[in-house]
């Protein structure tokens, strides 16, 4: 109790420092990861009738245009992704909100970079209790995962990352789940901009992961859509033969996989993506975002396997 005492003296000085208020106070710490957090503080408030769910990365955030797919649906959907989830990762929260939302079409937006990021830590047995406790209940996680450092740090940080649209950390989820970024104004990162790859930076566990989600979506009657997100242009034309040629191995792997459990991959690669549509080499400015996720929807239309998606997607 004194410790408790202590850091809620501690917090209010913070508060009067910063000019922060309790708006800012952060998500419960049930994972290392700031991002997952705010998503799992979300996902818990959200209706829980979302039968399409999109799962990933900043990827997937950023690059999917929430209200391109709601026009192309039938039903509900979610975006539960957050920054920097790797297939490991995924394959951990699909299985933590499944029996949650009950999904019958999974959308995983993808890049080949995503294969580089480390695991994140979480309990994902607590991350499902979370997900199904009403206020009250909620409330009581930031007791059980009580962390100092955490709050310390990110008080200021959600502040900065909820009022100010035009950067790369904006986080404000719209009535979906997703983050489209507004370009206008948008100072680019050079570093950013210019980034690719790293083939020797890769865990092939991801492989094995992407594998364990393809098999768990069939055995639960769930239609997986997986599009591979593009590079821009000017980095796309740009790589050697040798990581072109990685790149095309990759989603070819990831390609064999979804086939032998018949869902279904949408390639962007396969044309070129102008550079402003991008805000980096691969994330989406938000009318990037809605033509990217048109263009994948359109051409689901032509994939010849049946059925091309369940009842959650209308043709």
């Amino acid at each position: 109790m004194f410790c408790l005492l202590l850091s809620g003296s501690m917090i209010g000085v913070y508060a009067i420092v910063y000019h922060v208020s309790c708006k800012h106070f952060p998500s419960p710490a049930l994972s290392d990861s700031y991002s997952l957090n705010e998503k799992l503080e979300f996902l818990r408030s959200a209706k829980k009738d979302a039968h399409v769910l999109a799962v990933g990365s900043s990827i997937a955030l950023n690059n999917l245009h929430s209200e391109t797919i709601a026009k192309r649906i039938s039903g509900h959907f979610l975006n539960t992704s957050s920054w920097g989830m790797n297939m490991g990762d995924n394959y951990s929260l699909l299985k933590a909100i499944c029996d949650v939302y009950h999904p019958d079409t999974l959308i995983i937006a993808s890049s080949i970079s995503e294969f580089e990021v480390p695991a994140k830590k979480a309990d994902y047995d607590l991350v499902k209790k979370y997900l199904t406790a009403g206020d009250f209940t909620a409330g009581l996680y930031h007791i059980e995962c009580f962390n100092l450092r955490y709050y310390m740090d990110n008080v200021k940080y959600k502040k900065l990352v909820t009022s100010v649209k035009n950067q790369y950390e904006y986080l404000v989820f719209d009535q979906y789940g997703g983050v489209n970024i507004d370009d206008t104004n948008f100072e680019i990162d050079q570093r950013r901009w210019k980034a690719d790859f790293d083939k020797k930076r890769m865990n092939a566990n991801n492989y094995d992961y992407v594998d364990s989600i393809s098999s768990f979506c069939k055995s639960k009657n769930i239609k997986l859509l997986f599009f591979q997100s593009p590079f821009r242009e000017g980095i796309y034309t740009k790589l050697n033969d040798e990581k072109a040629n990685d790149l095309k191995t990759h989603v070819n792997r990831i390609g064999a996989i979804l086939e032998r459990d018949e869902h279904v991959l949408i390639d962007a690669d396969k044309i070129l993506w102008n550079d402003s549509l991008f805000i980096d080499g691969e994330h989406f400015s938000a009318k990037g975002a809605k033509a990217f996720t048109a263009y994948c929807f359109d051409e689901l239309k032509s994939v010849k396997s049946k059925p091309v998606v369940t009842a959650g997607v209308t043709h």
